[in-house]
């Protein structure tokens, strides 16, 4: 049986998870949901759904239309909007950590709070700023 592959994303990241899902000896149906209509997606995917990438509701309504063996969620965005914890919530497989998980990605203040709270080596020099009082002294 041919798996069923959704894809979501809108970058080149998205389009090289796509090729590489077509390169596959398994030879995936591929579908897509994305804010553009990449040339690329568009010529590796039965269909491409246009959408928001931070809604889980649009993508669940997609998922639930193609029902897909998998989805892979390729940009922070949508990670960080909980898309991996409304897939998981419906049972529907995916790949992607979930939105407290994709956190050290779509919160460089709070991932770079972590490295110095654990001393963990190679945090660049930072100050994080919650008002704009003091920034341009720090870029002095």
């Amino acid at each position: 049986m041919t798996p069923v592959i959704l894809i979501v994303g809108k970058d080149a990241r998205t389009d090289a998870i796509a090729a590489a899902c077509v390169a596959s000896p398994q030879a995936p149906e591929l579908y897509a949901l994305s804010e553009l209509r990449i040339p690329g997606l568009v010529e590796k995917c039965r269909r491409v759904f246009e959408g928001s990438l931070t809604d889980p509701k649009r993508l669940i309504a997609v998922a639930r239309e193609i029902a897909p063996d998998l989805v892979i969620i390729g940009p922070e965005e949508p990670l960080a909007a909980g898309c991996v914890d409304a897939l998981t919530s419906h049972g529907i497989s995916s790949f992607g950590p979930s939105r407290s998980l994709a956190r050290i990605e779509s919160s460089k203040a709070w991932a770079r709070s972590l490295l110095d709270l654990h001393g963990i080596p190679g945090n660049p020099s930072h100050r994080i700023f919650e008002r704009p009082d003091g920034i341009e002294p720090y870029m002095e």
